[in-house]
């Protein structure tokens, strides 16, 4: 029979066994589990890099866009100013062909200048208006003097006896100019 010292060293020899087993396995476990969290940090630092690049590409974009806008807003801000321009532009020649258009005896009244560029007899000196006051009315106005089967029905509306002054004959040498409208990009930035 089996002495009762060999059964103990035996049996502490198969439990030393059995924790040096278990003390490989769980030493095995702890690396398995050290290279899966290595790989996760590394799957992590890749998905980080590619998140980075994304970003930076959408920040790229982003910054053309803006940019582009930019440029879009100034050169519709340009337009815009453009656009008021030429319809105050419309609108004035549009009063001028109005104000063309009526009788000659209500033109005195519609125009904005000053008196005196309407009538030259306003501003020319107090003696030379004297002198052709006295003259007679023929001597005035030639067309007035002439019998009426001699006058021109045509008659050259440029001419100094018909009496409109050159404003109404070019309009586009108006008497108030008008100032070309500078726009910037930044004229119009919230």
């Amino acid at each position: 029979m089996a002495s009762p010292v060999s059964q103990a060293s035996l049996g502490s020899g198969n439990v030393d066994e059995k924790k040096r087993k278990r003390m490989i396995s769980n030493r095995e476990s702890a690396r398995r589990s050290r290279m899966r969290k290595q790989q996760q940090v590394e799957d992590l630092a890749k998905e980080a890099s590619q998140l980075e690049a994304d970003n930076n590409l959408i920040m790229k974009t982003i910054e053309g866009a803006k940019a582009m806008y930019s440029s879009i807003a100034s050169k519709n801000d340009v337009l815009r100013a453009q656009v008021k321009e030429l319809t105050d532009r419309l609108n004035s020649l549009d009063s001028l062909n109005s104000v063309l258009s009526m009788p000659e005896d209500s033109l005195d009244s519609v125009l904005c200048m000053p008196q005196d560029s309407v009538n030259p007899f306003l501003s020319m000196p107090e003696d030379w208006l004297n002198s052709v006051l006295s003259m007679p009315t023929d001597s005035v106005n030639p067309v007035l003097s002439m019998p009426p089967d001699s006058v021109n029905p045509v008659l050259s509306l440029d001419t100094p006896e018909f009496g409109i002054p050159d404003i109404y004959m070019e309009p586009w040498q108006f008497p108030c100019p008008m100032q070309p409208i500078m726009a910037s990009d930044n004229m119009f930035q919230r």
